[in-house]
């Protein structure tokens, strides 16, 4: 690939990874990068700059590639997490490393997404694309060509007034809306040998249908299975960690800020809270009816949202996210309450990443993020 298509690349990519307003944008313009209204115009604009100046598509990949390897071995994902005994992790491990993965469209444009020109021959099955050990982790990016319904945010400012819809719908300040449109997914498996866990992160933080979920961490499964020996198939990924015991402990940490909140009061009422950005400190524990803690409150909570503040450097400052989402059903049942997939968003960096990893595989970790 040349210069230009490389920039182009790295590009679409790192606008469709990281989160635009909050993060992507803010980050282009440190660097001097010209923003247009919007994600897509402004990837539009540094395309016409690329074909206009290669020295400019080198600076640009330059200064943003390193950023986008950093948010593609994080982002935004649905995590599913497995804790296996020693024996058998090493030898998954070894099993897995001697792999190479069979050449394809995916391969051919990885780290970076396949271009939406190509989009169409890019397999509809779960394969591998890359595998890759990095900082002392094997990472397995698992290509696929998916529709699945998601939620994204419209801003309707950055709509062009065309028609009477389009102006209507410039009355709000943001809109949520749903899309099912085929996109490249590149699913994760990650092994850590320091605590012999393995992580699946599906490629969305935004999946709507709680089957939806389900059906493709099965697959993703599937497809990590499959490359094993049948030897090593048998009673592996049995039980996924409960992050269920969590929630109640990411409500009274105070290193975290809660910004959303589903919960039964005592009198057994189903209550909802959110606050990302109605008050500086976007913490709706500062409310009155939180205010003098969960004993005096008495409520469960079901289902939580936190956030971290975090920088890229010292000036430009982002917020990351964590959320486990239950449903009040679960408080009902008598056995243990389980939830066994978390979801991040706005995660722009490894070691974001790493300090919501060590939060969800053991309650002491709590003490360490910050």
């Amino acid at each position: 690939m040349t210069q230009i298509t490389n920039a182009k690349n790295l590009a679409s990519s790192l606008i469709q990874r990281m989160a635009w307003e909050s993060q992507c944008k803010p980050l282009l313009k440190s660097y001097g990068v010209a923003i247009s209204l919007g994600a897509q115009a402004t990837k539009l604009k540094l395309f016409n700059e690329f074909d206009k100046s290669e020295l400019y598509a080198q600076k640009f990949i330059k200064n943003l590639h390193d950023h986008y390897l950093d948010v593609l071995y994080s982002g935004d994902c649905t995590l599913q997490m497995f804790k296996e005994e020693k024996s058998k992790f090493n030898a998954l491990y070894e099993s897995v490393t001697a792999i190479t993965p069979a050449k394809t469209i995916a391969t051919k444009f990885f780290p970076f997404v396949v271009a939406t020109d190509d989009l169409s021959t890019l397999s509809e099955s779960t394969e591998l694309t890359f595998r890759i050990v990095h900082n002392g982790k094997l990472y397995l990016f698992f290509s696929t060509n998916r529709t699945i319904t998601e939620r994204t945010s419209i801003n309707p400012k950055l709509l062009r007034e065309s028609d009477d819809v389009t102006k209507f719908l410039q009355k709000y300040s943001s809109i949520t809306a749903f899309t099912d449109i085929p996109r490249q997914y590149l699913d994760m498996v990650c092994l850590n040998p320091e605590d012999c866990t393995i992580e699946f992160r599906l490629d969305t933080s935004s999946a709507v249908a709680f089957k939806d979920i389900e059906k493709l961490f099965a697959e993703l499964r599937v497809a990590f299975r499959d490359l094993l020996p049948p030897s090593q198939k048998p009673n592996m990924l049995k039980q996924p960690i409960n992050f269920f015991p969590l929630i109640d402990s990411l409500y009274t940490n105070k290193s975290c800020r809660v910004c959303e909140l589903s919960f039964i009061s005592a009198d057994g009422y189903v209550h909802s809270e959110r606050d990302r950005n109605k008050t500086d400190n976007g913490d709706i524990r500062m409310g009155e009816f939180h205010i003098g803690g969960v004993d005096k409150c008495e409520i469960t909570p079901y289902k939580i949202s936190t956030r971290w503040h975090s920088s890229f450097n010292s000036k430009l400052k982002y917020d990351y996210e964590l959320s486990l989402n239950s449903t009040f059903r679960e408080l009902s049942k008598l056995d243990e309450k389980f939830l066994g997939y978390a979801v991040i968003t706005s995660c722009p960096s490894i070691s974001d990443m790493e300090k919501i990893l060590n939060l969800l595989k053991t309650q002491d970790e709590l003490s360490k993020v910050s």
